[in-house]
């Protein structure tokens, strides 16, 4: 195949992504919308005591707020593909993703959930072949951070929040 065919595909390509990028966009927009309307109908309640309607709404205001990044994101230029078509581009994301779960789960109970989220982060980004490490870590962190929040100290769950032998000292 020459680069100038192969070119030709991946802009063949893009464009068809392009389409249904909108597509999806567009579909979420209209679901979210339609959900957040049903359920403005019904009681709402307060956030520390939730009427049937409360969650739906939330959940539909997050499904159209997705739908409208991710149709914001389609008009974006397309990168060049970070795999090529066919060489198993599947295997590499599968196996850091599950090795992320299957790390978090073991190693929450002995470093807790900040450090446990900060290794789901870092090994979920190597499914990219391009890493940038202090973005991960970064994210990491401010995810870590929301999750201790959330979890931890909102919701009062019985999690760790660091090493067991660090909260002694």
């Amino acid at each position: 195949m020459s680069l100038v065919s192969f070119r030709e595909q991946t802009s063949a390509a893009s464009r068809i992504a392009l389409r249904r990028d909108h597509v999806a966009g567009a579909f979420f927009v209209l679901t979210g919308g339609v959900v957040a309307v049903a359920a403005s109908m019904l009681p709402l309640g307060t956030t520390m005591r939730m009427g049937p309607g409360y969650f739906p709404l939330l959940l539909g205001l997050i499904l159209t707020g997705l739908g409208v990044l991710i149709a914001v994101n389609a008009d974006r230029d397309a990168a060049e593909p970070d795999v090529e078509p066919g060489d198993g581009a599947w295997l590499r994301p599968t196996i850091a993703v599950s090795a992320s779960v299957i790390l978090f789960a073991l190693i929450i109970s002995h470093l807790g959930l900040a450090a446990g989220v900060i290794g789901v982060v870092l090994v979920s980004s190597l499914a990219r072949r391009t890493v940038q490490w202090g973005t991960a870590l970064l994210l990491g962190v401010l995810l870590a951070a929301g999750s201790v929040a959330v979890f931890a100290y909102g919701l009062q769950l019985p999690f760790d929040v660091m090493p067991p032998q660090l909260a002694l000292l």
